[in-house]
């Protein structure tokens, strides 16, 4: 399977305390380039869908959605149960086919089953994950409506398809008068309009088909990615739509009743996947694998929290030497800001002969003012010995290395974060800043710390920086 370049770009945007039974077929793991499969629905099913994720996954990596900005893309995991009678135990309400999850070191989505009228619901699923992944904040109408269009995602040969109808959308729509837009952009979780069964009904409908018009129909699509820049800073829709695409609000409106009026048709587009995507490897998982991989599901939703930790709880005693079951443990304590026992148990797994730098991290995190910085260190560099591109070990072990005065290592560590969200951005530059000045390097001072005077929020902040750049200068003098 070869699939060449996306023509739409979209840079900018864009899981009862009782034990439960396990499945009687055999678990497989397939394994893709993107993606790792756990499934009893048998090999045939779990090849065909995994490389049909992989095709989706290419879609949006090609329209630059999937890429987490400076950071080294992180596997997604599916598992895929056989039916609905295996599902239950972990879905997560009446209404739910799929889900995802979002996890310390992998994200994971969970399908009821495995055949193909599942992977709607499962990419739409897919489609939360990437909008998470993008950093955007998108509203709730367009996060659902993204998620609604791109679950209906098609490879075909070369191309993929985007955009066909939703049948139960249309009905609805024809149903029901359209919610005036104003109302329907100021939605939330705790809006009527999201959480009572027949008014969500329309709100989705709406939204799928709003989104629809402006991502795929001609006169919209060119300025869609522009759009999507302009609500994720938090513009009104009014001024979104002016900025974007010259237009009203009103006239938007009139737009849409008048879209549907015609023949809607999804877009054929071109998409590419990386090389060796169309390949899928497959083993069978050990049990302690598979039954830790269904414990974190469980673990991973507050609705099934307590039957995770007691799935751990007879995992532990089952296999008591296994630094997965130990490692799982400790994130189920650290969950629950329960940190002693969380440490506890991370140390166990360690002793134990853990390989995740994940563990090594946390409790590298758990250990910092404790045993002194110096444990916090060694676990650090052993988390990156396992992963060098693990850019959080990294900028905390800057901010440890720089409490022991070791400024020059400190800003070793610093150098190797490309990505620092937003929020830390300040104290990230405040430290570099610091750290040369006490290497004597003025300029090099001066530049992290007009770095740092940008992204100043509070006035505490903006003072401290001052008095810093006040001390450069004097300095320079």
């Amino acid at each position: 399977m070869r699939i060449g370049k996306l023509y739409l770009c979209l840079s900018a945007l864009i899981c009862g305390s009782t034990w439960p039974a396990f499945a009687a077929e055999p678990w497989l793991r397939l394994r893709s380039p993107h993606f790792e499969m756990l499934t009893t629905a048998g090999e045939k099913k779990g090849r065909e869908a995994i490389l049909y994720f992989e095709a989706v996954r290419g879609f949006f990596h090609s329209s630059g959605t999937i890429r987490e900005e400076g950071r080294k893309e992180r596997p997604v995991r599916i598992i895929a149960f056989r039916s609905q009678k295996e599902f239950e135990p972990y879905k997560l309400n009446q209404f739910s086919s799929a889900y995802y999850l979002a996890g310390w070191d992998t994200d994971t989505i969970v399908m009821s089953g495995i055949e193909r009228d599942r992977y709607p619901a499962a990419v739409h699923e897919y489609t939360h994950l990437i909008i998470h992944r993008s950093g955007l904040n998108l509203p709730v109408w367009l996060n659902e409506g993204l998620a609604d269009l791109y679950s209906s995602l098609q490879p075909q040969g070369s191309k993929i398809r985007v955009g066909d109808l939703l049948p139960g959308r249309v009905q609805r729509l024809q149903r029901s008068r359209l919610i005036p837009l104003e109302e329907l952009v100021s939605v939330d979780h705790s809006s009527p309009w999201y959480n009572e069964r027949e008014r969500a009904s329309v709100f989705y409908a709406e939204s799928w088909a709003l989104t629809h018009m402006l991502a795929l129909s001609q006169e919209y699509r060119r300025r869609f990615p522009e759009f999507v820049v302009e609500i994720a800073a938090k513009r009104s829709l009014e001024a979104a739509l002016k900025a974007a695409f010259g237009k009203t609000v009103r006239e938007v409106q009139t737009d849409l009743t008048n879209y549907f009026g015609g023949r809607l048709v999804g877009s054929l587009l071109d998409a590419q996947l990386d090389p060796g995507s169309d390949q899928a490897t497959i083993d069978t998982p050990s049990d302690v694998e598979t039954q830790v991989a269904l414990a974190e599901v469980l673990a991973s939703s507050k609705r099934t929290s307590a039957a995770g930790r007691a799935r751990y709880e007879k995992l532990q005693k089952q296999y008591p030497d296994s630094p997965m079951v130990e490692a799982g443990l400790g994130r189920v304590f650290l969950r629950e800001k329960n940190h002693e026992e969380a440490r506890r148990h991370f140390a166990r797994a360690v002793e134990l002969g853990a390989r995740d730098s994940r563990v090594f991290f946390d409790y590298a995190m758990l250990s910092r003012g404790r045993a002194g910085d110096q444990q916090a260190v060694e676990l650090l560099r052993k988390a990156l010995d396992l992963d060098p591109d693990f850019e959080e070990a990294h900028y905390h072990l800057g901010f440890v290395l720089l409490r022991q005065n070791q400024f020059r290592d400190a800003l070793a560590e610093f150098g190797k974060v490309r990505h620092v969200k937003a929020e830390d951005g300040f104290e990230f530059y405040r430290a570099i800043a610091g750290a040369w000045l006490r290497l004597g390097d003025r300029e090099s001072a001066r530049v992290a710390a007009e770095r740092a005077q940008t992204l100043a929020v509070s006035e505490e902040d903006r003072q401290a920086i001052g008095r810093l750049l006040a001390s450069i200068g004097r300095l320079n003098r």
